[in-house]
């Protein structure tokens, strides 16, 4: 079926996965902007060894230190949104990308399944002028039919062999072409149906016709989305002059000490403003 074909089509076209991928990639970054806005926290530690005044020490620091952006004129809400409209443009490339690839598929499919018709039809004109020749034939014999007459339904038998000729190099070109769109070989076992399948015309307006093409047509639906992406690029760029606030801190244990003393250890915090 078409449907089947299609999905099978779909997996092995390049640029769907490609596009796939840009979806993928977009889906990350929309990922580290909403991270930026949550509160970053890293686990520290450190030891170090060394002499001072001719004396060696030793001390160490381990904890937990976190990070808070507080406050960047905006710009971290704004990343954070215009990665939505990135990730909402990136779906609809994927969707224009399969939706030209369908287009471009079904042309295909259904142009073989009518030179399939069209053969079946050579054919049944073929063996209706060659049973009308062998009547002619018989009827010349019985000196019913002049030669011209019996030349003249020659003729026109051998003109529906050549169009049931073209009709069967019409069938080979058109499985070339839809095995070509699948990406697959010439010797690849795969068949149309020999017909069209009965499906009822849903009633559609023009007035209706406009307003679906204006809400499924992918370009006007990227093209709206990327005026908000500059929106926000240019609301970014701005911010980035701006004033920023961010809160960081740590909080755990700590010691140092020469060698001659011993090394004990003692909270250690600090919270501040940068």
């Amino acid at each position: 079926s078409f449907q089947r074909s299609l999905g099978f089509g779909l997996g092995r076209h390049r640029p769907v996965r490609i596009a796939w991928q840009e979806v993928e990639l977009a889906h990350m970054k929309a990922g580290e902007a909403r991270r930026a806005l949550y509160p970053k926290a890293s686990l520290k530690f450190s030891w170090t060894q060394g002499t001072a005044s001719d004396v060696d020490f030793t001390e160490y620091q381990t904890g937990l230190q976190f990070e808070q952006a507080l406050y960047h004129s905006g710009r971290l809400m704004e990343t954070f949104r215009q990665s939505l409209i990135n990730f909402q443009v990136a779906e609809k490339r994927q969707a224009k990308v399969k939706s030209e690839y369908a287009s471009e598929l079904a042309q295909e499919y259904y142009q073989l399944i009518g030179t399939k018709l069209s053969q079946t039809v050579q054919e049944g004109l073929v063996a209706k002028a060659e049973e009308f020749l062998k009547k002619s034939q018989a009827r010349f014999d019985e000196e019913l039919l002049t030669r011209l007459e019996v030349l003249n339904v020659e003729a026109q038998a051998n003109q529906a062999r050549f169009q049931r000729a073209t009709a069967e190099n019409d069938v080979i070109l058109a499985r070339l072409k839809f095995l070509a769109r699948l990406g697959l070989t010439p010797q690849a076992l795969v068949e149309a149906p020999e017909d069209f399948s009965e499906t009822a015309p849903a009633p559609i307006d023009l007035e209706e016709a406009f307003r679906l093409a204006a809400q499924h047509r992918s370009d006007i639906q990227i093209n709206t989305l990327m005026v908000k992406f500059h929106e926000y690029e240019e609301r970014i760029a701005k911010a980035k002059g701006n004033w920023k606030v961010d809160l960081s801190g740590f909080a755990g244990v700590s010691a140092a000490a020469f060698e001659t003393e011993p090394l004990d250890s003692g909270e250690d915090y600090f919270v501040g403003l940068k």
